[in-house]
């Protein structure tokens, strides 16, 4: 089963900045071409090898996150790009802002890189918007989860420290919560889902979106993901029906949201793999469970997560 995973990985990465927080867009490369990444993931570039190999199926025309629509822009206020550097590459992933000071990312997102650039209330990926703040981090405040298994694809979750605090700007930059301690053993089987980044929208264009998109579908049961990934699914993952659409290459470490009952959105996930034939096959997408990482979360960062729901 292992070559028909594949993360949803920041496939792309682009020609290393000039200073500290300037991106030249106009270089990209697969991030799996970093040969950095490479040393540091055997594992996942067995898989990347053997997706290379499976043959090649043809799209329609429809553009799909994959099967998704344009965001409203700041439609997603806690949405934060990050620019990996590496010492011969910079790759891309998507992000959640949890605090002025902190951000949540897959693990393999941030193993490896010496530094990361964050672009907090972006839109146009590809623009120097008016409304973006981009601030560095350092790799020495990059936190894996302890039982982070690169092979197995396994507790894909990590965090990272700004180097100076995020302007909070309303309804442009602001943190997302966290499910509280009493949501520890909730599911979330049966509400709807979003998943937002500026992944690949389409598997068979070679870019990102230069536009931030989103996606809504199903949470599903745990069991009803497992029979689709025997042997990998665990219950610290969390899965999206894909019937509707997935995310994709480049929307790695971005969030999964839910809307709770006061109308505000919740991160339930951190976008981790899908199938590796494709993003456009209409198979789901499993991710990292917020809810089995909250004390790690809460030792690592300054967010405060909730006791009770009405917090």
């Amino acid at each position: 089963m292992k070559t028909f995973i594949v993360l949803c990985l920041s496939l792309f990465a682009v020609a290393t900045a000039t200073d500290d927080t300037h991106i030249d867009y106009s270089q990209v490369k697969p991030l799996w071409e970093i040969p950095t990444w490479q040393e540091r993931h055997p594992g996942l570039m067995e898989i990347v090898r053997a997706q290379k190999k499976l043959p090649r199926i043809q799209y329609g025309p429809a553009g799909r996150i994959v099967g998704g629509q344009y965001a409203d822009r700041h439609q997603f206020p806690y949405q934060v790009a990050l620019f990996l550097h590496f010492a011969d590459g910079t790759g891309f992933c998507g992000g959640s802002l949890l605090s002025k000071n902190y951000v949540m990312t897959a693990a393999h997102c941030i193993d490896g890189p010496s530094h990361a650039t964050v672009a907090l209330g972006a839109h146009h990926i590809f623009e120097d918007e008016a409304t973006q703040q981009r601030i560095r981090s350092e790799g020495s405040s990059f936190r894996l989860y302890p039982g982070w298994d690169a092979s197995l694809i396994r507790n894909d979750l990590a965090t990272l420290r700004l180097n100076e605090p995020a302007d909070y700007r309303p309804g442009t930059v602001h943190s997302v919560r966290l499910p509280t301690f009493r949501d520890v053993d909730a599911t979330f089987a049966g509400q709807m889902g979003r998943v937002s980044g500026w992944g690949r929208f389409n598997d068979s264009l070679p870019d990102i979106s230069p536009t931030l998109r989103f996606f809504s579908a199903p949470i599903i049961t745990h069991l009803a993901c497992a029979i689709r990934f025997p042997g990998i699914i665990q219950p610290s993952n969390i899965c999206l029906d894909g019937a509707l659409g997935g995310p994709c290459q480049g929307d790695s470490g971005g969030p999964v949201s839910i809307i709770e009952a006061d109308g505000r959105p919740t991160l339930v996930g951190v976008v981790s793999f899908g199938l590796g034939l494709g993003c456009e096959l209409n198979w789901p997408s499993a991710h990292v469970r917020a809810t089995s990482f909250l004390e790690w979360i809460d030792d690592n960062t300054d967010h405060e997560i909730r006791e009770h729901w009405d917090d």
